[in-house]
């Protein structure tokens, strides 16, 4: 990809049922694609590119095959071999000019066309970012247990202003609270609402620690009464 800008189509791009995570991995997919026509990368890579958790990628591919963009291939007994094929490898070469959004643009350095920063600046960008929150709080919401007091949960997620370093650390530290016994008990009754869990910072607890695991027992030679060698436990 050193050779190569990563450029989204705008039908990708402003696609408001994808997560930001999902179009900007669209791109990277696109990139990789343009030489074999596929891409034979597997989640763990693009989770380390990104710095998330593979299970987000795992995530942002499934929206992505959802919604058209890619189709998956796999091979093998185990399907351990994926490919993965995107709607029209968007990859333009450094080398190649880059199409304009508005096809009308001829030339976009012409003065009297407009340059595509004058052409694009009426995008209203306060509804873009309202967008990618409401992506993000959608990955929270679908993440999250116990499913009561939604707008008071999106209110208090809204007021983090999450973006997405935030969303995957809420996700990760998910991962293991889900599992703790006071959120599997009793039907799950003691799990707090999303919004107590959000106003109260609830991701940034430490993990309990693991359970002192019990000696296994040693065996020892001691004389009885009878003057005779005999093994005992201790």
């Amino acid at each position: 990809m050193s050779d190569k800008f990563i450029i989204l189509p705008e039908q990708v791009c402003f696609d408001r049922n994808l997560s930001p995570m999902a179009r900007l991995l669209y791109g990277v997919i696109a990139s990789l694609s343009a030489k074999d026509g596929f891409c034979w990368a597997q989640n763990r890579f693009f989770a380390d590119k990104f710095g998330v958790q593979p299970e987000t990628i795992s995530r942002a591919i499934n929206s992505l095959e959802s919604a058209g963009y890619i189709r998956l291939e796999f091979e093998g007994s185990g399907k351990e071999i994926r490919r993965i094929y995107t709607l029209d490898n968007f990859v333009i070469p450094l080398d190649e000019k880059v199409i304009p959004l508005d096809k009308k643009i001829n030339n976009p350095c012409e003065k009297s066309q407009g340059t595509l920063d004058e052409k694009v600046k009426h995008i209203n960008t306060r509804d873009i970012n309202k967008d990618i929150c409401a992506c993000a709080f959608a990955q929270f919401w679908e993440a999250y247990p116990k499913k009561r007091d939604k707008a008071k949960a999106k209110k208090a997620f809204d007021k983090l202003g999450a973006d997405q370093d935030l969303l995957n650390d809420i996700l990760a530290a998910l991962e293991w609270q889900t599992k703790l016994p006071d959120w599997t008990k009793d039907g799950g009754q003691y799990i707090p609402f999303a919004s107590t869990y959000l106003n109260g910072r609830r991701w940034e607890d430490e993990p309990p620690a693991a359970a002192a695991q019990p000696k296994a027992p040693k065996l020892k030679t001691i004389i009885d009464e009878n003057g005779n060698e005999v093994a005992q436990f201790c």
